[in-house]
């Protein structure tokens, strides 16, 4: 997954930097699904891992310094974003998966 430099734009723009919290979900569309009927599914699984808040004061702060282009500040942040996603998907299909089968053991017993 890329992720667009938006992300990074509303943290390096920001006025006042804000505390980022890394999230990842799986089986959203399970219970929501984007086809119609567009109706809530109830007994689905979802699973969300949330990570570690991610502050950028220091890095926008020291880049800006460093006379470092918009650009490039933008895509530094969303680089450190995107990097802890993946970190957070990985963890979070675990959990996903752990979650589906403890469905299926306890089912068969």
């Amino acid at each position: 997954m890329r992720l667009k430099w938006g992300v990074g734009r509303l943290v390096a723009e920001a006025d006042i930097c804000p505390l980022v919290v890394p999230l990842y979900h799986i089986g959203m569309d399970d219970v929501l699904p984007n086809v119609e009927p567009y109706a809530l599914q109830i007994g689905k699984k979802v699973s969300i891992y949330v990570g570690e808040p991610l502050i950028f004061d220091g890095l926008v702060e020291e880049m800006k310094k460093e006379k470092r282009s918009l650009q490039e500040i933008r895509k530094a942040v969303t680089d450190i974003i995107q990097n802890e996603l993946y970190k957070l998907k990985v963890k979070c299909e675990e959990l996903h998966r752990q979650h589906l089968g403890s469905d299926s053991s306890s089912s068969s017993s």
